[in-house]
């Protein structure tokens, strides 16, 4: 029974889905032409880890919620809160370990 609901609600979902995975592909594509080539990056310390400037702190609740992309109005990289970065690195570290 409550499978044609999840799919219902998927079905539903989805374009709203691929319209945010445009939305974040074209801002990496934009902000990847950085420096140092990074298009993410965590708040570390109250400051944007791309640019280093102060990140104020209800953006940095917002960022923290994880309901909303929001990017450093200075370098235009995506901010993320450090455990969402320690967690993909992590995953990252244990990928890398599975092909050496």
């Amino acid at each position: 029974m409550r499978q044609p609901i999840i799919l219902s609600l998927v079905a539903a979902l989805l374009p709203t889905l691929a319209a945010a995975a445009d939305v974040i592909s074209d801002r990496i594509e934009s902000v990847g032409l950085f420096k140092n080539g990074l298009a993410v990056v965590p708040v570390e310390r109250g400051a944007s880890g791309g640019s280093f400037f102060t990140i104020p702190p209800q953006v940095q609740v917002e960022i923290a919620s994880r309901k909303k992309i929001i990017s450093d109005e200075h370098s235009g990289r995506i901010l993320v809160d450090p455990a969402l970065a320690d967690e993909e690195q992590q995953k990252m570290e244990q990928i890398f370990e599975k092909v050496k």
